[in-house]
């Protein structure tokens, strides 16, 4: 095997190893995302659901039963029970394990990313005295649903973007002006949909976040052809182990500074809001710092 070969060889699995490990991390990163929802939601409700049991027109067995029915219809919830203060079930509400979602995602996908056991519980009080302890646990069937189509759709777009890219280049577009329009509109798509995401309802941000996904797919693939090209043959190895490390630094230090930020202000926009600001300076790194995709005119021994 030639040289030159062996070269192309170890840039291709060095690429596919980075990428694949971009991915797996924006996955994990999604679930993240999903289990502090789902323990939200379980938090938020529970605590309005005790408090509106509390209220002396609702504390009639029947009104009870009848609320914490309406409220488990909904499908949010896989677990919803009322229980007096020995710990004796008044009313349980319980999902089928079958129940809820599409069943969409695999088994083995739930397996290697599997989100928490959401659960929460208050305390319902009438008066100076104890009633009972409202206690639910969430539905997490529409999240891993959610997570295996979002999963899907990052990984076709990357991959349909990279050959969609690859033969616009061999039918003679210019490399630059190809791999920018990728990466720019990328970068500016997941700028927008994550910095509306800061705005707008909780349900709208689903969706949004999901956009941004799609968006961020289109830039992978070409992320890493045209740091590759830019390296050459001399410096890829070493190019590709600092953008890898920058890329895990990244990782780290993400959700630090998310749960620093969440924690002060109680609130994801400005989380938001700083992830949709590095979006928008990585679309001015690769639409103005970067003129040319060509290899880099090393000026130093290569060897050194």
């Amino acid at each position: 095997m030639s040289l030159l070969k062996q070269l192309l060889i170890s840039m291709t699995l060095a690429i596919v190893v980075i990428l694949s490990g971009v991915m797996i991390f924006s996955i994990d990163s999604a679930r993240q995302y999903l289990d502090t929802q789902l323990q939200a939601q379980a938090d938020s409700t529970a605590t309005s659901l005790a408090l509106t049991l509390s209220q002396p027109s609702n504390q009639e067995p029947s009104v009870r039963e009848l609320l914490i029915s309406v409220l488990f219809d909904s499908g949010e919830f896989r677990v919803m029970e009322f229980l007096d203060p020995t710990g004796r079930i008044l009313v349980r509400r319980q999902l089928n394990n079958d129940a809820g979602g599409s069943g969409a995602a695999p088994a083995w996908f739930s397996h290697l990313l599997p989100l928490d056991r959401h659960e929460a519980q208050r305390q319902v009080s009438g008066g100076w005295s104890q009633l009972g302890v409202v206690r639910l646990q969430a539905n997490d069937a529409y999240a891993r649903d959610a997570l295996w189509s979002g999963s899907v759709r990052i990984v076709s777009l990357t991959v349909a973007a990279g050959l969609l890219s690859d033969r616009w280049i061999a039918r003679g577009g210019s490399p630059t002006r190809v791999r920018k329009a990728f990466l720019i509109t990328s970068a500016v798509g997941t700028a927008v949909t994550i910095g509306a995401s800061a705005v707008v309802a909780p349900a709208v941000t689903v969706w949004l976040l999901g956009a941004a996904g799609l968006f961020f797919g289109l830039s992978t693939s070409n992320g890493f052809a045209v740091t590759a090209t830019l390296a050459g043959p001399h410096a890829a190895g070493r190019w590709a182990g600092a953008q890898n490390v920058a890329g895990q630094l990244a990782g780290v230090l993400s959700p630090l500074v998310t749960g620093f930020v969440v924690d002060r202000t109680g609130r994801f926009a400005v989380a938001f809001a700083i992830a949709a600001a590095f979006a928008l300076l990585a679309a001015v790194g690769w639409g103005v710092v970067i003129r040319r995709v060509a290899e880099v005119a090393w000026v130093d021994n290569p060897q050194t």
